[in-house]
């Protein structure tokens, strides 16, 4: 198998945005970003996304990006 035939399966990273319901339970889940080539690539994705709303941060802890959209807080998490 070549080298370029055995990467061909490989996804990469993806933003995955997570909206909690009113409770903190998680209410939805989507992948917003997919395909992208390095994990910095995906966080700069992320923080490209949540810096769009006035309410956002990181949380370095667990290595995400957030925002406030109304009263609705949204994960961005990066996934491999």
């Amino acid at each position: 198998m070549s080298e370029a035939s055995a990467g061909e399966g490989k996804m990469g990273f993806a933003v995955i945005q997570i909206e909690s319901g009113p409770s903190g339970e998680e209410a939805s889940r989507r992948p917003v970003a997919a395909n992208l080539q390095t994990k910095q690539q995906a966080l700069m994705a992320a923080q490209e996304i949540a810096e769009a709303y006035e309410k956002h941060g990181f949380k370095r802890e667990h290595d995400f990006w957030w925002y406030r959209d109304g009263e609705k807080l949204v994960r961005l998490l990066v996934v491999e």
